[in-house]
């Protein structure tokens, strides 16, 4: 080897402020929301136009054996494949996988930043899908890129980004599929769509909570009524919500009741929760003043975090405080997010 990991470092910080942080500047000011998010996806062009910089980016890094497909398919999301040939002769494949699609805005942001604004504030960019996903792959061309430059071996790579993992990846089966053959036997899988505690360790996610989403609609009246007139007579229907969410989680403690709903941890999941006595896992969320995260030290909440079922009322259909009047309505809507322990 030609070179340490001290110089290969020192190419991908370089990197990152020379080429990485504008291109994804660039992607973060498209305002690519997944499917779900957007109805016009298909035809806006905001998908492809997400795709063209990431694209271009990566083709500008010549990265020796990189090849790459961009696939479309009718009424589904776009799909890049890149093959990047192993710098020796070797039958192992390291598959890295991403997602380019994002959340919606959900403004307001705080003061001075915005979705689809880029911005460095304080060492940090801030902006609608640079973490998630859009950074997977400049990270994987760049961590590849850098390899070859200080003339350190690899074996075959193999990256795919898809454009619906934040509506639930409802095409990727169908291009792993029709890709099976070109992705080969993959002898290591890394995904680039997870998180970190702090910047300092290296954190490796070996499994990840799923998520069950769905609505529940709970109607009194088939027309809104005054509330002093039918208040107290007609059943409120956000009281009758309330009762019925009560049936799936506690309100007092958050826990979920249902026992589907919870598995028993592995060995090793218990023995990495215990490695995180020391971390500083509140610091991460950004509780308001004089707000506490829920009872239990780190150890706990990390099960909690990464083991226990939680429940999120993710949206519902009440009006602004602003305009909402004296008005007995007809229905309540909720949007849940149940999410599920790996095993």
């Amino acid at each position: 080897m030609s070179a340490g990991w001290t110089q290969v470092r020192q190419t991908v910080e370089s990197e990152w402020e020379k080429t990485i942080v504008p291109a994804i500047s660039a992607y973060i000011e498209v305002p690519n929301q997944s499917p779900q998010f957007d109805p016009e996806w298909a035809t806006n062009g905001l998908q492809e136009k997400a795709f063209g910089i990431l694209i271009d980016w990566m083709s500008a890094q010549n990265v020796q054996g990189l090849t790459y497909d961009y696939l479309t398919a009718d009424g589904r999301t776009p799909f890049l494949l890149v093959e990047i040939a192993g710098t020796e002769p070797t039958k192992n494949t390291v598959l890295m996988y991403g997602h380019m699609d994002k959340q919606p805005p959900l403004r307001p942001w705080a003061e001075g930043l915005d979705p689809h604004k880029a911005v460095v504030r304080d060492g940090k960019l801030y902006g609608r899908g640079g973490a998630d996903d859009g950074y997977a792959l400049f990270a994987a061309v760049t961590a590849i890129a850098s390899l070859q430059r200080h003339g350190v071996p690899h074996g075959r790579v193999v990256i795919m980004i898809e454009g619906g993992e934040e509506s639930g990846s409802p095409d990727l089966d169908y291009y792993m599929e029709r890709c099976k053959e070109r992705i080969g036997k993959v002898d290591l899988m890394v995904c680039l769509d997870s998180g970190s505690m702090n910047y300092s360790q290296v954190w490796l996610t070996t499994s990840l909570r799923g998520v069950a989403m769905g609505e529940l609609t709970v109607q009194t009246l088939t027309e809104s009524m005054h509330s002093g007139v039918a208040g107290g007579v007609v059943p409120d229907t956000f009281r009758i919500t309330r009762e019925l969410l009560s049936r799936i989680e506690d309100c007092k403690t958050g826990e979920v009741l249902f026992p589907e709903a919870h598995c028993e941890m592995p060995a090793y999941a218990v023995k990495a929760a215990e490695s995180m006595k020391t971390v500083p896992f509140k610091e991460q969320f950004a509780m308001a003043a004089g707000v506490a995260t829920v009872p239990g030290d780190n150890v706990e909440l990390a099960i909690q975090n990464f083991w226990k079922p939680s429940l999120t009322v993710t949206g519902a259909n009440l009006p602004d405080p602003q305009i909402a009047g004296n008005v007995i309505r007809t229905h309540t809507t909720v949007k849940l997010s149940m999410r599920l322990p790996p095993l």
